[in-house]
């Protein structure tokens, strides 16, 4: 499509918006969006700072599209269930997959995810290719999609699936050898090491491939109607130049903050 075209599509979306939130009145226009998501360090969080670097960089797009939000922590398979019904506008920050799709309206990537596999260091297992899995067991929560070559291999029955309630409980089966691998994003897995296995930390380790880089999104429920056009608002402002400037000094920010060494 021709620049211009673009760019002229891009207004027409926010013009259209402006539109209907004038025409909904002031009620509606200070209506807050209520979000939902889940405990992932560094990403999401209650106790993290303004609620981890996701949860700022949603609530700013939404503040450039002139909406208030406010966001509620909980499990992610009871955030998930109750954004389906209606009690949330979106959800983040999720996989994409067939079964989600069915239920949800997805936003451009909100982060991308560089997975790696990890392992208990006394194993022997060597990554070549996704059969090098073939026998194993992977620790995957049950409110956690998987990538898709291991679902693939697990559909195949090459490889088996246990599925605890979080990912704190994988990381701790893997520790104690109760499950043979995981597979994580590797800035995140720095942060669950520390916290999850304390002095232990080192004997879980990750093999060097990257196996796996996954978009994670926004996920609008089809139950409620005006989903399509926040959704739709949603992406056209994540992308314009200024909004794009703010969320690099988010990242920034974040990754700087958590660079640094524990104080003693």
């Amino acid at each position: 499509m021709p620049l211009l075209i673009q760019k002229g599509v891009r207004w027409l979306i926010i013009i259209s918006a402006l539109v209907q939130i004038c025409g909904h009145g002031i009620t509606a226009r200070a209506e807050p969006i209520q979000l939902a998501t889940g405990d992932y360090e560094p990403f999401t969080g209650p106790d993290l700072e303004n609620g981890g670097v996701l949860t700022e960089i949603v609530q700013t797009v939404f503040e450039a599209m002139g909406r208030d939000s406010t966001v509620s922590f909980y499990p992610w398979q009871r955030a998930i269930t109750t954004t389906q019904e209606g009690a949330f506008h979106a959800t983040f920050p999720f996989l994409k997959n067939k079964e989600r799709e069915q239920k949800f309206l997805f936003s451009d990537p909100i982060v991308s995810w560089e997975s790696k596999i990890f392992i208990r260091k006394d194993t022997d297992i060597r990554y070549q290719n996704p059969e090098s899995l073939t026998g194993l067991a992977e620790c995957l929560p049950h409110h956690t999609a998987g990538i898709a070559e291991m679902d693939r291999l697990f559909n195949a029955g090459k490889i088996t699936r246990m599925r605890p309630p979080s990912m704190k409980s994988c990381w701790l089966m893997i520790a104690h050898g109760r499950a043979d691998f995981l597979i994580e994003d590797i800035f995140v897995a720095r942060i669950a090491q520390r916290s999850y296995l304390g002095d232990k930390e080192g004997e879980v380790v990750p093999l060097d491939a990257v196996i796996s880089i996954d978009p994670g999104y926004l996920m609008f429920p089809k139950s409620l109607k005006n989903s399509v056009f926040l959704r739709d608002l949603f992406n056209t402002t994540l992308n314009t130049p200024a909004v794009v400037s703010q969320i690099q000094a988010i990242r920034e920010r974040h990754i700087l903050r958590l660079a640094k060494p524990a104080s003693s």
